[in-house]
């Protein structure tokens, strides 16, 4: 894709004329994401599900996938704690999901621990950098 701000606008103007259509809501989310935007995309997906209301049964599928599809932008966006803080608040309860939400969550769990690991300094026996 060449034009993303093209995109992003698009977007927007066929979310303005049918805001009652799912996929103009997440069709501006992820134009945000792909322009980098990543609190505003977070921000448009809040702000559809608090317009929907009780999730029926047969949507749970879709609906946790949102969850994953959040969790990553807010990963991708440095948010790793908003991040893991969303997955365990939304625990997938479809066994079809259990897999890729605890992938999920161990990935950013791992990539959090070598964040702060980077930020600690080790004195090593026997070495004299303190570096790691």
């Amino acid at each position: 894709m060449r034009d993303i701000p093209g995109f992003v606008d698009t977007r927007q103007q066929l979310l303005q004329l049918k805001s009652n259509v799912k996929g103009h809501w997440l069709g501006f989310a992820i134009a945000h994401h792909l322009n980098g935007n990543h609190a505003l995309a977070v921000q448009i997906l809040d702000s559809f599900q608090d317009t929907q209301e009780e999730v029926p049964d047969n949507e749970q599928y879709e609906q946790s996938e949102m969850v994953m599809y959040k969790a990553m932008i807010l990963q991708e966006g440095g948010e790793l704690e908003q991040a893991l803080d969303l997955l365990q608040l939304n625990k997938v309860c479809n066994c079809t999901h259990a897999a890729p939400s605890q992938k999920l969550t161990a990935y950013l769990a791992l990539h959090h621990m070598h964040i702060q690991l980077s930020v600690v300094h080790i004195r090593m026996p026997g070495c004299k950098d303190t570096s790691l």
